[in-house]
């Protein structure tokens, strides 16, 4: 059994943050989202999962979660950057899991060395 905790935090900068975790029986950490709240938008600034729990809809689950505690802190959209230079490879799988979870596409960031 896999057990969602949210937790509402704010920084020394006196930034809201949204915090869920998801842990297994035993305590130990499976998942967790951790993102900033700047109304009217809720920013995911980092999703991770395990790999021996991926692909069973625990991302989706985490995504979920945050919105609906993002909504209720008076939310109307959630921003989520895929954008990763240091990971290229997973830029793709990434947008795909998003696309999954029902966010737009809105933007697009074509560097210098991507164009032939």
């Amino acid at each position: 059994m896999i057990q969602i905790n949210v937790e509402n935090k704010r920084t020394l900068q006196g930034e809201e943050i949204i915090q869920v975790t998801a842990k297994d029986s035993n305590g130990q950490t499976l998942g967790h989202i951790v993102g900033g709240i700047q109304k009217p938008a809720a920013f995911i600034d980092n999703i991770q999962v395990s790999p021996i729990i991926r692909s069973q809809g625990l991302g989706s689950r985490l995504v979920g979660t945050f919105a609906l505690q993002a909504t209720s802190l008076g939310c109307s959209h959630i921003v989520v950057d895929s954008f990763r230079p240091e990971a290229p490879t997973q830029i793709a799988r990434l947008q795909q899991f998003y696309s999954n979870n029902n966010f737009d596409r809105f933007g697009e960031i074509v560097l210098a060395t991507d164009r032939q």
